[in-house]
């Protein structure tokens, strides 16, 4: 494969997100891949990936949340570069990654916000206000997974932000019978307070007192797992409330298919990937009416799009699935084809795909 074809991939080598990306650019592409962290033993298979190249830590990093403590990674990065010499250089998270990038000088310098990095970052002070600015001006090309996401870069930078949605594949991500009678409620997703699992065991929980045929699963892992074990036994929730432990991505299909209703009410979304995951399982949803998740979500279409610290909205909607299995068997159906018309992961990465032979044709 011709040098020049060479894409530079700067992100966390562990993230499923990241390994998507990898696996639909490496048969058209040579793939370098540098991250700060440690490759863990599950992820060694990415060595044996043709046409991949993989840079990982020898160490752990000092898992510091500042954009300083990444500059310590810079001599193994322009060593990573000037080796691969690629000719485009991907940075996947705006700061940290975003951050390092820039240090090398790349002609053709894209960026990828994920969130956080977006969302929360320039607004700790005004001198990460002024860093984020920085970073985002040193990439020729920037990316989002969503147009809230899009939105919000723009407040500190005047170019071009296209959006590419983080998709899914629809063939894993499929219905299956339902495996069981009682009503359950669930969801997927990282045990922090940011993601709102407190409001969901707190409408569950009064919901449950008017339906004893109902549970609520919890998948996850997070740092906050201690705050929520404590909050369901206050409640005296410990038999209709479980937290399930972390579940790899490829269990999460037959998980969702064991739900009636996936909830997700974030205080801080970017995109919604659990939400199209849950969708194209043909589970109807109910989501807060924050970020990217009012674009996975058509509002009493595909599920309902609510105030998240509204117990009570949270509860009547429960209270309409509960009763109403034709409504949920619509919403899930409606759900599916949204996804696949908007959201499936072949179709999206092949827009990145084209930008990239656009990019390269042009250098021509």
């Amino acid at each position: 494969m011709n040098q020049n074809r060479t894409i530079l991939l700067l992100g966390d080598i562990n993230s499923i997100h990241l390994h998507k990306w990898i696996i639909a650019l490496k048969e058209q592409f040579k793939v370098a891949v540098f991250s700060i962290d440690e490759i863990s033993d599950q992820n060694n298979w990415l060595y044996e990936l043709k046409n991949v190249s993989v840079y990982p830590a020898e160490k752990k990093s000092s898992g510091s949340s500042s954009a300083l403590s990444y500059l310590k990674h810079i001599g193994r990065l322009k060593k990573v570069y000037k080796k691969e010499q690629p000719a485009i250089t991907h940075a996947h998270y705006a700061t940290s990654y975003g951050l390092l990038g820039a240090f090398c000088k790349p002609e053709n310098y894209c960026i990828s916000a994920w969130g956080t990095d977006v969302y929360l970052f320039p607004g700790k002070s005004f001198l990460h206000r002024v860093v984020f600015k920085r970073i985002l001006s040193k990439a020729k090309y920037l990316f989002a997974t969503s147009n809230n996401l899009a939105s919000e870069m723009k407040r500190y930078t005047r170019k071009d932000i296209q959006v590419i949605p983080f998709g899914i594949d629809t063939r894993l991500f499929s219905p299956a019978p339902a495996q069981g009678e009682i009503f359950t409620v669930g969801t997927v997703k990282g045990l922090d307070l940011i993601y709102g699992t407190d409001r969901l065991i707190n409408a569950f929980s009064e919901f449950s007192k008017k339906h004893p045929d109902s549970r609520c699963l919890i998948y996850g892992k997070g740092p906050h797992k201690d705050i929520f074990a404590r909050q369901i036994n206050d409640l005296g929730m410990n038999e209709k409330i479980h937290l399930k432990g972390f579940v790899s991505n490829q269990e999460v299909p037959s998980v969702l298919n064991t739900f009636d209703v996936y909830c997700a009410f974030s205080r801080s979304e970017s995109f919604g990937v659990a939400v199209i995951e849950a969708s194209a399982c043909e589970i109807p949803v109910i989501v807060s009416s924050i970020g990217g998740l009012t674009e996975v979500v058509r509002h009493n279409e595909t599920g309902y799009i609510v105030n998240g610290d509204d117990t009570q909205e949270i509860i009547r909607h429960l209270e309409e699935l509960y009763h109403n299995k034709a409504k949920r068997k619509q919403l899930g159906a409606n759900g599916r084809v949204f996804v696949y018309e908007h959201f499936e992961w072949k179709k999206n990465a092949g827009e990145q795909v084209n930008f990239y032979f656009r990019l390269l044709e042009s250098k021509k």
